[in-house]
């Protein structure tokens, strides 16, 4: 009988790390638990205890743990990338979230890591890992709407640090928080893993008027892509309705149409193909089945898994640090956009990126 390989994973960060990265690695049989870091002390014995496993007293300790093969980051933006580089450092395998930076310097160390290390590594953009979207992006290749000529999305929900006026690293423009980094950066990833390249950007930030903190709460985006279509982008993180996301595709043969109006903002999409006025779901995913009710751990669990299939066999996979380095830009270029109130272009990536460096 062959025997399971087994991967001792660290988790640096007890929030998201407890309750989204820990029972996603747990999907995977290879996967055991060593421990968590965090930077309060109890937060991490909580965590661990909960597991049965470590407290590390510090994330350093982790990293030099030799029974841990792959560090799972999820920390604020501003903190991820000395613990990312670190890690590649030491050879470890690293799962990071988005964004991977609060900017473009940071996320460029990080990127150089990631390539002289050769080692694995992803970020937890998760829109791709679920299923509808994934379905989209095969019907939008496959020519099922004609080529592409606007691209529409609205993503509104009222967050919890918003609905209380709360102050963290979240609502901090220079922590890597705000609306724009915490949602833009999944939107802008899987609108170009959907609709191709982003080639210029037009951003407007926003807040209301009695909200002392510095972080945008709403963000407005209008973008041209390589391919000759348009897009524009609203984002609100503190709407009074109900919540909504919604992604439409519109061509000269139809219409595609991903939207989730349910709580769980992973799962719970369903795919409408629209002709001729009349729209069919053709997908879905059920938010409900998902492990926990949240649909992120089933989406991370799928990035869990291939992290551990490139340890394994040595075959990299996506997304990983350089599509972290892409985003980010594109998140400083719509941030420039509204500083600036004027379109920027996007089209210089490879030589901003080096002068980052």
């Amino acid at each position: 009988m062959t025997r399971t390989p087994e991967y001792g994973i660290g988790i640096v960060g007890t929030g998201h790390g407890a309750r989204v990265t820990a029972p996603a690695f747990l999907a995977d049989p290879r996967s055991r638990i060593r421990g968590f870091a965090a930077a309060r002390a109890d937060s991490a014995a909580q965590a661990a205890a909960e597991l049965g496993c470590e407290a590390y007293v510090h994330w350093r300790a982790l990293i030099d743990d030799p029974a841990v093969d792959a560090v799972a980051i999820a920390t604020p933006p501003a903190v991820q990338p000395e613990i990312a580089v670190a890690a590649l450092e030491a050879g470890k395998a690293v799962l990071m979230e988005k964004p991977v930076a609060a900017d473009v310097a940071a996320a460029a160390r990080v990127e150089a890591a990631a390539a002289a290390s050769g080692g694995a590594n992803l970020i937890g953009f998760i829109f791709p890992e679920v299923p509808s979207f994934a379905a989209a992006r095969d019907m939008l290749a496959g020519g099922a709407i004609g080529e592409i000529e606007r691209v529409d999305v609205d993503w509104r929900v009222l967050t919890y640090a918003n609905q209380h006026r709360l102050e963290s690293w979240k609502t901090r423009a220079d922590g890597g928080g705000g609306t724009l980094f915490n949602f833009g950066a999944h939107v802008l990833f899987y609108l170009e893993w959907m609709a191709g390249r982003v080639e210029t950007l037009r951003a407007a930030l926003d807040k209301a008027p009695d909200d002392p903190r510095d972080g945008d709460t709403a963000a407005r985006l209008e973008m041209a892509f390589s391919s000759g279509a348009s897009g524009a982008v609203s984002l609100d993180a503190a709407t009074d309705g109900p919540p909504c996301h919604r992604i439409a595709f519109a061509g000269a043969d139809g219409a595609l149409i991903l939207e989730n109006s349910g709580s769980d903002y992973v799962g719970g999409f369903t795919l409408s193909l629209e002709r001729n006025g009349v729209a069919e779901v053709v997908a879905g995913d059920a938010g409900s089945t998902a492990p926990q009710g949240d649909g992120r751990i089933a989406a991370t669990a799928k990035l869990a898994a291939r992290l551990l299939d490139w340890v394994e066999t040595g075959a990299a996979s996506e997304p990983n640090a350089r599509h972290g380095l892409r985003v980010q830009f594109l998140l400083d270029c719509a941030r420039r956009a509204d500083q600036e109130g004027a379109t920027v272009e996007t089209t210089h990536h490879a030589e901003r990126t080096e002068a980052a460096r």
